[in-house]
Order: structure tokens, then sequence, then C-alpha cells
């Protein structure tokens, strides 16, 4: 059973390794399907080989929104390393993870490095949190769940997190909250690894 699991793995893998499947729904669900979710170590082995074969992948151009109303495009970041935090306010593990975002942001303020926030709550549900929770130094966006899953693949659980080049390609990219210290350390590694 284990060999075939591995087999099936290898197989929807490689699938992740063309531009054409990146950040690809179609190829995520089939990937989940052919997997099983029905056994959480099948979960956790399609999301870690999904999230690593997303590396060297160009992060979508599709638009965001802004809290403003404004749209934004990942092109505007063009020539930045960018951290991608996907959460929402519902999310324990997001938010546990918020503070070390804001702590890294203002670290490494005036360097080539920005912070971009993407949620799926509403702008209302948004706004409302951040008056109450001051994020400073993040770029926040919302966009409707289906979008983000169908469009930026988000659907492997949250928090989602990943570091983009200056070109806009993905470097690293993983799901699931880590403890606040360890998540700081691994994205300040990451980060000053690749400046």
């Amino acid at each position: 059973m284990k060999k075939t699991l591995f087999i099936i793995l290898l197989a929807l893998g490689g699938m992740l390794h063309s531009q054409e499947n990146c950040f690809n729904y179609e190829v995520a669900m089939k990937q989940k399907e052919a997997i099983g979710l029905d056994r959480p170590d099948s979960m956790f082995a399609s999301e870690r080989i999904f999230l690593a074969g997303m590396k060297g992948c160009a992060f979508p151009g599709d638009d965001l929104l802004t809290p403003e109303g404004d749209k934004f495009n990942i092109s505007q970041l063009k020539g930045e390393l960018v951290f991608v935090n996907f959460w929402f306010t519902g999310c324990r593990p997001c938010l546990e993870e918020s503070p070390e975002i804001v702590k890294l942001s203002a670290k490494y303020a005036g360097k080539k490095v920005k912070f971009l926030d993407i949620t799926f709550d509403q702008k209302k549900t948004l706004l409302d949190f951040l008056a109450e929770h001051k994020m400073p130094g993040l770029i926040q966006t919302y966009q409707d769940e289906e979008i983000l899953q169908k469009k930026f693949c988000s659907v492997f659980g949250y928090p989602m997190c990943m570091l983009l080049d200056k070109d806009g390609k993905v470097i690293e990219a993983w799901s699931g909250g880590f403890p606040p210290d360890e998540f700081y350390k691994k994205v300040k590694k990451l980060i000053d690894n690749n400046l």
C-alpha cells in the first residue's frame, strides 16, 4: 500500500513541474482525489507534494481587491521579494502568526521586501478586523473564496504562505500554522537567504 501511494504521489508531483500546472485548481483536485482524503496522512502528503511543486511557478496575475476599494496586482511588486500570507479572520493559527508577520515587516522596512496578506473575508469583515487589530506594513487584500481557490489554488488549508522572488516566482510554499517563534525564524531565514 505504501509503495502504491508513493508511486501515485511521484506521478502527480511530476505533473506539477510544468508551468501550465502551476496554481492549477483541477490538478490540485485530481491529486487530492487520486490520493484520497479519507486518511489524514494522505491529505498531508498531497499538500506537501503540491506545494513543493509550486517552486519556480509564477504567482497568478489575477487582480485582488484592497479594503480601500482599489485593485491590486502582484505585478505592482516586481523587483521586490514578496512574502504572501493566505489567511482569514476566523483562523486561529493565522491570527497567531499575524503579529510575527508584522514584526518581520518592521524588521525589513526600507528593504526590497514586501508582505502581502490575502483573505477571502468580506470587505466589511476585513475592515472591522483591521480597525481592531493594527497590522502596519502589510499590504491587505481580499477576494472571493471561490476565486482564491480556483485562481490562486488556496485549497490545502490556512494559513498558506509562500515567498516569491523578485520576478514573482515561488521560492517556497507551505500551509498550516507554526508556533510563533518557529514561524518567525523560518520566514526570516528564507528572506535573508534570498535578499
